[in-house]
């Protein structure tokens, strides 16, 4: 009902005029749903989770370690949603969703009795109060790079629409219900301290402070004696080791997030190296289809950073060629990631396969023909194809015994973002599977 009023009302409200009252028209609607169902983040100790990159991987590494830990957890998070019936994909392809559908969700984990809720938090759903309502406990920054930065009109925006989780942590309240589950919660920041930016998330109003780091030796939470395979990594923290399945160093940084919301909440650290042990992969992330004749690696890498962070891991895997499935996304995101996933792909792939991402109203091609006026600069094999699915029929088609190939982009995504507010059903992981069983067939 509260959900068929707003839509309602969406309709009835100039284009222009909701354009600048969004943010009051999606606080108004978060507000009214906590109310409506019960004010279920009241009875839920909330770890909201937010940062430019590994944000999702987070969020899903935390709520396993609590699952592991033996509490009783949901998640909404960009891949994966579990609000009391088992994980389920994200089928709404928004990292944030709307006010009274997050609450809905939040009100399901406590009818199914969940005692925690893991939420990923996104910079456009701070900035336009989707969150209002929420009764965050545990706020934890991962790190800040560019992305983002049109739609918020510039890079400050961008950090300041992150730092609204932050600054409303010290106003919210611990209620009794969030006592009862955990005597020791208190409201709390957890940060990334090798960020550049930590610090100013640390500046704001919390009951506790704790940071996290690999290069920081001053943080609370620091790893040492890192090892990394290109299938597990392992490091220690103060007496204790630490094993998993989840390759790259990113991934070390966001099991330290975790580990320090798993601490923060009375956990035994030697509880949390065992927690830590059964951590499994996340869908889109990382996630390998095959390894023979050739690999095959599905990443939502995006823009730069994730990119980047995912050349330098599979740099260190052994393997002949890399062949790389890659696009840029549409709209209002940023147009410089053309440039940079073009220049990075020329730099490190051997085999460049430009196809459709999220054009959203803009022309498809238009966007590949501007990251491959960028690539065709290195003077590697380049290929233009729009269609995503021959795009990867393609790449497996070229792989040879020993290749790496990268499909990157969209990870565990559900849809692939059209004109005109259209979506189409997609998932890189499913069509993939299906173009390795046609090709073994042939």
């Amino acid at each position: 009902m509260l959900r068929m009023l707003k839509n309602l009302g969406r309709k009835l409200i100039p284009k222009k005029l909701f354009t600048t009252a969004q943010p009051y028209w999606h606080g108004f609607w978060g507000l009214c749903a906590h109310y409506y169902y019960g004010k279920p983040s009241d009875k839920l100790i909330v770890i909201g989770i937010t940062g430019t990159k590994g944000k999702t991987s987070t969020a899903h590494i935390t709520y396993q370690l609590l699952i592991n830990l033996g509490a009783s957890c949901g998640l909404i998070s960009t891949a994966v949603i579990d609000s009391g019936q088992g994980e389920k994909l994200n089928w709404f392809r928004m990292t944030q969703m709307s006010g009274p559908t997050t609450h809905k969700l939040l009100a399901d984990m406590l009818k199914a009795g969940k005692k925690y809720a893991v939420v990923e938090v996104s910079s456009e759903g701070l900035a336009q109060h989707r969150h209002a309502g929420i009764n965050f406990d545990i706020a934890v920054f991962t790190n800040l790079t560019p992305d983002h930065v049109d739609a918020h009109g510039g890079f400050d925006k961008y950090k300041e629409a992150k730092a609204i989780l932050f600054k409303a942590l010290s106003k919210l309240q611990i209620t009794n219900y969030k006592l009862q589950i955990n005597p020791k919660i208190q409201k709390t920041i957890i940060a990334n301290i090798d960020s550049e930016y930590g610090l100013y998330f640390l500046n704001f109003k919390a009951n506790k402070h704790i940071t996290y780091g690999i290069k920081n030796t001053t943080a609370n939470i620091v790893a040492t004696e890192i090892e990394i395979t290109p299938i597990a990594s392992s490091f220690k923290l103060l007496a204790a080791s630490f094993k998993n399945s989840l390759p790259g160093k990113f991934n070390i940084y966001n099991v330290l997030a975790g580990i320090a919301v798993a601490e923060s909440l009375g956990f035994k650290l030697e509880d949390i190296a065992n927690a830590t042990a059964k951590l499994k992969t996340i869908p889109g992330r990382m996630e390998t289809l095959q390894t023979e004749p050739f690999t095959v690696l599905i990443d939502y890498a995006h823009e730069k950073a994730s990119m980047t962070a995912l050349y330098e891991t599979v740099k260190e895997w052994p393997h002949k060629r890399i062949v790389q499935v890659f696009g840029a996304t549409g709209g209002v995101r940023d147009k410089s990631r053309r440039t940079d996933l073009g220049k990075l792909a020329g730099q490190f792939a051997d085999i460049a396969i430009i196809t459709d991402e999220d054009p959203f109203d803009e022309d498809p091609v238009k966007i590949i023909e501007d990251i491959a006026a960028v690539t065709k600069q290195y003077n590697k094999e380049l290929h233009r194809i729009p269609d995503r699915r021959i795009a990867i029929r393609k790449a497996l088609s070229l792989a040879q015994a020993g290749d790496l190939v990268l499909i990157t982009g969209k990870g565990a995504e559900q849809r692939i973002a059209r004109a005109n507010g259209a979506y189409e059903p997609w998932d890189d992981r499913t069509v993939t599977r299906e173009e390795i069983t046609k090709l073994h067939a042939s």
